[in-house]
């Protein structure tokens, strides 16, 4: 997926990110994407012609419930989406923010071995200390250095 205006792209050329498929089909984004696509061309927007490829992926949706394609979705709408799911999960919604997505993300992938050059290649920081304060361990138990010692 390529990234366009985003903030750490200084010289406007886009960022490509890696999205793989997923074995399941109810969590993979590239599947839910391949629908959003076809949803999107029921309403008009072909996201294979120069025009679509161009056109924000997240926009946002009317007060009844249409696409308003071709805007890009505010941050302030997905940390809206992102406490409305956090709830509807049985979760404190007040401990969510959109910034949760991203912090998630480098938290699961960082838990799970991935390397940390790998993660910020996806994440797109540049700076290890930075990228450090994502690192949202969720087990100091099983992590403790001290693990194992005695």
């Amino acid at each position: 997926l390529t990234l366009r205006l985003a903030k750490t792209d200084e010289n406007d050329e886009g960022q490509l990110v890696a999205i793989p498929l997923q074995p399941s089909r109810w969590l993979c984004p590239v599947q839910a994407l391949g629908k959003w696509q076809v949803a999107c061309m029921a309403l008009g927007l072909d996201m294979t012609t120069p025009e679509g490829r161009n056109a924000p992926v997240f926009c946002p949706i009317s007060q009844t419930d249409k696409p308003r394609l071709g805007r890009n979705m505010s941050g302030k709408s997905v940390g809206e989406i992102v406490k409305k799911r956090a709830a509807a999960a049985g979760y404190d919604w007040d401990f969510f923010t959109a910034h949760s997505l991203r912090a998630g993300l480098i938290t699961e992938a960082h838990e799970s071995g991935r390397s940390q050059l790998d993660i910020m290649a996806t994440s797109r920081h540049k700076s290890p200390d930075v990228f450090a304060t994502y690192v949202r361990s969720s087990d100091a138990m099983r992590r403790a250095a001290s693990k194992g010692l005695l």
